[in-house]
């Protein structure tokens, strides 16, 4: 809850300091707010603090992004290079070269804005899925321990569902093209998905 009123404070601060329109237009918001407020040396401190924060949510990026294809190889639907496990760090270090070497492809592409409303736009349909998954769990494997249940079931996730998709339509009404095409870039996983299934092979953890 600490973190929620936060948040919504900060959002209307910034609304209250520099109103919709420039809200809109700037690209550094909490930068060119704190610039307003106290000069440009305070907006400068802001940016080196948000690039800090920035650093840390690339670590927890890092950490767990990695950690997917790694899963994905273990269960056989992915090069099986990925699933090894680095000898002295217990960590799956091919799996992190290899998204070190696709996140520099798609960096260097130029395409930062188009890149960002892929993922956006991909990233909550997974998380309209996982909400619905909760659901089907719920039908489908009534006995499965659960020791973390969802609060005021079913309405939080129902809430959940209806503003993902709300999100979802606003994000297709306002960038078509970007929205399309990140969809697309999902659907392109589709057809490999169905080839490594077909000669699938779980593989357990080795180290090199």
């Amino acid at each position: 809850m600490a973190v929620i009123a936060t948040y919504l404070l900060i959002n209307l601060a910034y609304f209250f300091v520099l109103g919709p329109e420039e809200v809109a237009g700037s690209k550094r918001l909490a930068a060119d707010v704190m610039s307003h407020i106290h000069g440009p040396l305070a907006g400068k401190a802001v940016t080196v603090a948000v690039l800090i924060s920035i650093f840390a949510a690339l670590n927890g990026s890092i950490l767990s992004g990695s950690r997917v294809p790694y899963a994905i190889a273990r269960d056989g639907l992915f090069f099986k290079a990925a699933a090894v496990v680095h000898p002295a760090y217990n960590t799956p270090g091919n799996s992190i070269v290899m998204l070190c070497v696709w996140s520099c492809v798609v960096v260097l592409s130029g395409w930062y804005d188009d890149l960002y409303n892929f993922v956006i736009f991909g990233s909550w349909i997974l998380y309209l899925l996982t909400a619905v998954s909760v659901f089907v769990l719920r039908q489908k494997r009534p006995d499965m321990i659960r020791p973390y249940r969802v609060v005021a079931y079913p309405v939080v996730p129902v809430l959940f569902v209806l503003v993902a998709f709300a999100l979802l339509l606003n994000s297709f009404a306002m960038r078509p093209r970007e929205s399309l095409m990140g969809l697309g870039l999902m659907l392109l996983g589709v057809p490999f998905y169905f080839r490594w299934k077909s000669r699938n092979t779980s593989v357990p953890p080795k180290k090199r």
